[in-house]
This record gives structure tokens, C-alpha cells and sequence, in this order.
């Protein structure tokens, strides 16, 4: 499991070596895809969520305890998020929601899913390996809506809630459910990981960032694709994907984590976006704010009734007052829509 019961991996920070290990990995898929002019080296931070001459070097992580977190789907991104936390020494309560089975497709997107647990619920192989390593996890094989309206999820407020899922309308649903402090990764169509952040009351909230839209034509989830078979035996077709995307996202989302357990919060902008097609010289970074029309502009006095004894809940209230300038000053170019996870 890469890692000793309840304690953390003998790294300091791994996820340095992790995100160039992505970073590797797409220069080989680059490579075979015929290109000649890949850069001579690459310099990201997941401190500050920079690149070249504008990354800086963070603290040592020291871990820490996140209190309860709802990690709503473990999927690609929120199993590799699971698979992440105890190895920068990360604790909590987890409850883990989702309905679905890990398939042959699963495979190739994230470190934690073996052959051996196909056929089997997400969520359940996903609470097995951290209780493998010494984290409390509770996996509930329901769809979202299905588990609140059960009681398995927002009776006892989580002090984080981690939303990886893209479907059956969840990312409203979870809105509704006036969250707490919300960090996850989603991937892109083209070759995009993306950190999303959201500190109630001050920043954007899911539904801002994910507003509804008129039908339009379906975005691929997770950097993933239909590719005809090459077998001559069937006309089937194939579940592709870049299997870096959904880790290399992940790691943005954990270190985010990680910064959480740290002063001052938040470090960076709200919304990052990592090009894996592009030079990688830097990252899109870019502050955003709550939509004046938005439900989460009514929730003010709900949220403190629900979630003023959650765990970050004072000391993001105590932010400090430069913060929002600070982070308005680190912004990158027109940043792209982040469409899966």
C-alpha cells in the first residue's frame, strides 16, 4: 500500500514525485503522438500553483486530521484522492458515497483499482484500502441523493466535503445541502487537470462554478474517448482515456488539502488549471468569485446555523483582510471550463 499503518509515506512530499510522474507519463503519450519539441524541463509548485520562475517552494507537510469529509465519488479522480491522503499523512473520518462498480475502464485511471476488484463497489474498494492503512471509512453504495434522503450523509456535518462526482445533477444537490469548505480535482476534453476550490461565503460555490445550461452536446468526462476496437473478432467500441489526468488532478486537490492545515489559507487562487498538451511553463490560476444570481448568495445565515462548528469553519472566517487582494494578483490567462472528473 506504499505506506506503514497510521504513519506517513518516508517522503516528506510525494506529491512532487507523483505530479512528475504525470508530467512524464504525457510527455511519453506526446512522444508517440509524433511530436519533436517537448520542453527540456519542468517547473510546477503545488504550493503556490505556479510554474517556472514564479514557483515557489512549500513548507514540509506535516498531515493532519480533516475531521469527517464526504468524498462524494470514487471514481478516476476521487479513488486517486483517496489513494493520496494517508501517503502526506492526511487523517479524517471518511464516508465515501457512490453507487457505482469498478468496470474494466477503471483500470488505467487511478492507482487503486485492481483486476481483482472488478465487479465490485467503488466505494467499498476504495473504504478498504484506507482502512488498510489506518484511516476510519464508512462506503455507501448510493447515489447521492439517495444517501441524504437515507440519513448516510450531511445528518452529522462534515467538516470538508470532497465532490469528485459530475452526474445525476449532483453538483446542485450537494449545493443544496449548504456545504463547508469544498476541494476536488475534475479533468478536461483536452488534456486539462483542474483544481477547484470553495470557501463558503467567500468564494464561488458549486453552482457558480457549474451553472446549468440548455441541452447541449455531452463533454467527455475524464479525458476519456470512444476509439474503435483493432480486433477483426468485434465491432465494439472502447473506453479510452489519458490515464494521467485523473491522478495528476487528485494531486492538485490533496495538496490543496494539505495547504488547508496550514496558515495562513488559502495560498492561491480558487481555480487552477494544469495544460498537459501545452509547454507547461505554467498554470492557469485565476481567483473566482460568487455569481450575484446564484442560490449560495441566500445561504449566509443557514450556513452559519449548519456549519459554524465544522472544523475550518473559524479560522477561514478569520482569513486575513489582504487575502482577497493577494489572491486577486495571481491570475493567469482566459482559463478553460473544466468538463469531468
Amino acid at each position: 500500500d506504499a505506506v506503514h499503518k497510521g504513519e506517513p509515506a518516508q517522503s516528506s512530499n510525494p506529491l512532487g514525485a507523483a505530479l512528475a510522474a504525470c508530467v512524464g507519463v504525457a510527455w511519453a503519450f506526446r512522444a508517440a503522438l509524433g511530436e519533436t519539441t517537448l520542453p527540456r524541463s519542468v517547473r510546477l509548485s503545488l504550493w503556490n500553483v505556479r510554474g517556472g520562475e514564479h514557483a515557489v517552494a512549500g513548507p514540509r507537510t506535516t498531515g493532519g486530521d480533516l475531521g469527517l469529509v464526504a468524498l462524494i465519488g470514487c471514481g478516476a479522480v476521487g479513488s486517486s484522492m483517496a489513494y493520496l491522503l494517508p501517503l502526506v499523512g492526511l487523517r479524517g473520518r471518511l464516508v465515501l458515497i457512490d453507487r457505482d462498480t469498478v468496470d474494466d475502464t477503471n483500470l488505467n485511471r487511478s492507482p487503486l483499482f485492481l483486476f481483482a476488484d472488478l465487479e465490485t463497489k467503488k466505494a467499498e474498494v476504495t473504504a478498504a484500502y484506507l482502512r488498510r492503512v489506518g484511516l476510519e471509512a464508512e462506503p455507501i453504495s448510493m447515489w447521492f441523493d439517495e444517501a441524504v434522503s437515507a440519513g448516510f450523509v450531511f445528518q452529522d456535518r462534515p467538516d470538508v466535503v470532497v465532490p469528485t462526482a459530475n452526474d445525476h445533477g449532483v453538483r446542485h444537490r450537494i449545493q443544496h445541502q449548504v456545504p463547508p469548505l469544498q476541494v476536488y480535482g475534475t479533468t478536461g476534453r483536452d488534456w486539462q487537470a483542474f483544481l477547484g476550490r470553495h470557501i463558503p461565503l467567500r468564494e464561488d460555490c458549486l453552482a457558480c462554478r457549474f451553472p446549468v445550461r440548455g441541452p447541449a452536446e455531452p463533454p467527455l468526462a475524464s479525458g476519456t474517448g470512444k476509439v474503435a476496437s483493432s480486433s477483426t473478432a468485434t465491432q465494439t467500441e472502447v473506453d479510452a482515456a489519458l490515464p494521467f489526468l485523473p491522478t495528476a488532478a487528485a494531486i492538485l486537490a490533496v495538496a490543496e488539502l494539505v495547504k488547508a492545515m496550514a496558515r495562513p489559507f488559502p495560498v492561491n487562487p480558487n481555480f487552477a488549471c494544469l495544460d498537459f498538451r501545452g509547454p507547461l511553463a505554467d498554470l492557469v490560476s485565476v481567483q473566482r468569485d460568487a455569481s450575484v444570481t446564484c442560490l449560495c448568495r441566500q445561504q449566509a445565515d443557514v450556513w452559519t446555523r449548519l456549519n459554524g462548528a465544522t472544523r475550518f469553519a473559524d479560522s477561514l472566517g478569520r482569513q486575513a483582510p489582504d487575502a482577497r487582494a493577494r489572491l486577486a494578483g495571481v491570475v493567469g490567462a482566459d482559463e478553460p471550463e473544466p468538463t469531468g472528473s
